[in-house]
């Protein structure tokens, strides 16, 4: 018998399209992917709804007949629907826009692709005895990455990046890898501090249920290690955890410490590792082959066979955020996902943000301090300067000079962050009082040296100085930069 299939395509179409099921096929199931006619197109879609086809016999118009099904299970689960259906009316996002979100490049067209299996195994790289000799002579990058795992005896994977000039060396047999469980490997543990064990007793109290807890703890408070203590007690419970950070740049350094106290499969998830490893990680995910996940805000559409715990480290970041195509907050769909499971999530910080204090005032979220650092190191000093009373120089104060030669003087490094574009937020003009507000929204246009030009960075205006003489001193004008 025939069925009512509602199906949505990756297209910026706000509903779904009726079809017909073939009546050989039985096996149809919601979160399917199917090939049929849209207009004079071949498309992918994604099933939303299977109704009796009872329900169209009075129907004014004639339904087409789906041309197959391409897959033999779901694709996507009845969890990840549903969060799906959440983010499209939440966000006001096309449905099936963000149904293809949520899956593999590899699964988004209905062309044939090939996965090469691969062993999911940790490896390293150490040098070989071959001779270098003239080798490294106009090579930079290769010299410096040879020289690197020399000193390091072996470097993981996860510590360096896959790149031509590590292919090289590989390739021309000066370094070689191994795998990490050709070696026995002993596993290191953690002894927590008298916070993180309260804060952990907390965390496990509820650690069934769903129940918010923001981590807000110092620098250096051990935040990591009562997550990886956390993760622990779930892996116990033969369940899985999905570890999300803010930056690619944090992965290795995160996946590093995980796996030298956990006993598991863990792996990385990020726009900078190829399709055909997403697939795979998309594929182990759902089947139960990975046990912990660490991944940028995109990991939290994979599917989980039995997902336990969500974990957001640096909650205050802005790069949770996605700003371009479906806009959403990596952070608030995890909300969304431990509520819709009934697990807890932890969200951890140093500073907090607004909202997250917010929910912790009104009892929404537990709210976790860990004051104290975990390796009882110090906390390092920071001054205020008031700038009313101390003397500057070309921006910056006599004390921050007085620092910085201190500093050079014991052969130490100094790192100076910029809060602003430009030379100076503002021209004025000493004579006449004349500041360079912008003549389109009257906001003060900032002087760019280099460029020698007047840039409103509110609106994008920008005006050229030929000359200094812009205000109404004309001859006499002295202009001073400000700020």
């Amino acid at each position: 018998m025939k069925k009512l299939l509602k199906i949505a395509f990756n297209l910026p179409l706000y509903g779904t399209y009726d079809y017909l099921s073939p009546i050989a096929n039985n096996n149809i199931k919601i979160g399917m992917r199917v090939e049929t006619s849209f207009g004079r197109k071949k498309l992918v879609g994604i099933i939303t709804e299977i109704k009796s086809v009872d329900v169209i016999e009075n129907g004014k118009y004639k339904l087409k007949t789906i041309d197959k099904v391409l897959d033999s299970e779901q694709i996507l689960t009845k969890e990840i629907i549903k969060l799906c259906k959440w983010i499209s009316s939440y966000y006001q996002y096309p449905i099936g826009q963000v149904y293809f979100s949520c899956i593999p490049g590899k699964l988004k067209s209905n062309k044939p692709f090939i996965i090469k299996e691969t062993k999911n195994r940790d490896f390293s790289y150490k040098i070989t005895s071959k001779r270098t000799n003239d080798y490294f002579k106009n090579k930079y990058a290769q010299k410096k990455i040879y020289k690197y795992i020399e000193e390091n005896r072996e470097v993981s994977s996860i510590e360096i990046r896959s790149t031509s000039s590590l292919k090289s060396l590989l390739d021309n047999g000066f370094i070689e890898k191994f795998y990490d469980t050709d070696i026995s490997r002993i596993r290191e543990d953690i002894n927590l501090n008298e916070e993180q064990t309260k804060a952990y007793k907390t965390i496990i109290d509820r650690i069934n249920v769903f129940s918010p807890s923001l981590i807000e703890g110092v620098t250096g408070s051990g935040k990591t290690e009562l997550y990886i203590k956390v993760v622990e007690a779930i892996l116990n419970q033969k369940g899985q955890a999905l570890i999300i950070v803010p930056e690619i740049n944090l992965t290795p350094q995160i996946l590093k410490r995980f796996r030298k106290y956990l006993d598991c499969n863990i792996s990385e998830y990020h726009s900078s590792i190829t399709e055909n490893k997403k697939y795979e990680i998309w594929r182990d995910c759902k089947e139960g082959n990975i046990d912990v996940l660490i991944g940028t805000r995109s990991a939290i559409f994979l599917p989980f066979k039995s997902l336990k715990l969500i974990i957001i480290d640096e909650e205050h970041d802005v790069s949770l955020k996605q700003s371009e195509k479906l806009r959403y907050h990596a952070r608030d769909l995890s909300l969304v996902r431990s509520k819709n499971l009934n697990i807890p999530i932890l969200m951890g910080s140093a500073t907090p943000s607004f909202e997250s204090l917010h929910n912790c005032q009104i009892e929404k979220y537990n709210h976790i301090l860990l004051k104290k650092r975990f390796y009882k190191t110090k906390l390092p000093e920071v001054s205020v300067v008031d700038l009313n009373k101390d003397t500057v120089t070309d921006g910056f104060s006599s004390e921050l000079i007085k620092s910085i030669k201190n500093e050079l003087q014991s052969r130490k490094q100094i790192l100076l962050f910029v809060g602003r574009r430009g030379y100076s937020h503002a021209l004025l003009c000493k004579n006449c009082g004349w500041t360079s507000k912008c003549s389109k929204c009257d906001a003060h246009m900032t002087f760019h040296k280099n460029e020698n030009t007047l840039w409103c960075h509110h609106c994008g205006y920008k005006k050229p100085l030929a000359n200094m003489n812009i205000c109404d001193c004309k001859g006499d004008c002295e202009i001073v930069p400000l700020g």
